[in-house]
């Protein structure tokens, strides 16, 4: 006969419990756990917003461009960026996000620095609008910055380097329920 002990236990093992990492073939609070992922994969899939390719105009001088913008609705999730330029070499990028017509506060204040480490790489941003150097290379899902937009979102690219020529290029990745 089973006792209280191990019916408990059983029911934890099926049920699980609220910090169930998200599995489909968990328990079933794992499973519950998995649906957003579910969703935002299948339901909703990712859109792209590219930004122009700014060539040969690294230096250690800050410079700008005008990133990618949107008109409509739907939910940041990444901010990534494609560069090329020379291997082993200090950079710093932040981006200044305006969503709906208003400036994210502390978004993009401050640089990220990072150091290169091959001559072409791709970097994501992470909450703060910077490149976090605890994470670099960054993890696309690990800095899913789920920013909600209801009218359109626009941004603009602030970096300096330690070398000249190169290219830099920003695009958003954003969902849209049609």
């Amino acid at each position: 006969m089973f006792g209280s002990e191990e019916i408990l236990a059983f029911i934890r093992r099926q049920v699980g419990v609220r910090t169930d990492a998200a599995d489909p073939a968990g328990s079933l609070q794992a499973k519950v756990n998995y649906i957003p992922t579910v969703i935002r994969n299948q339901c909703y899939p990712l859109r792209t917003v590219l930004g122009p390719i700014v060539g040969g105009s690294w230096s250690s001088t800050e410079a700008s461009f005008s990133g990618p913008s949107y008109s409509g609705y739907g939910t940041i999730r990444f901010i990534k960026f494609a560069i090329s330029g020379a291997a082993s070499s200090s950079c710093q990028i932040r981006v200044v996000l305006t969503v709906d017509g208003s400036v994210l506060p502390d978004f993009g204040t401050a640089y990220g620095s990072f150091n290169t480490t091959t001559s072409s790489f791709v970097a994501f941003l992470n909450t703060n609008g910077t490149v976090d150097t605890s994470t670099f290379p960054l993890s696309r899902y690990n800095n899913d910055l789920r920013i909600p937009f209801r009218n359109g979102f626009s941004c603009t690219v602030y970096y300096k380097a330690a070398w000249s020529g190169g290219s830099i290029n920003c695009s958003i990745e954003y969902d849209k329920a049609d």
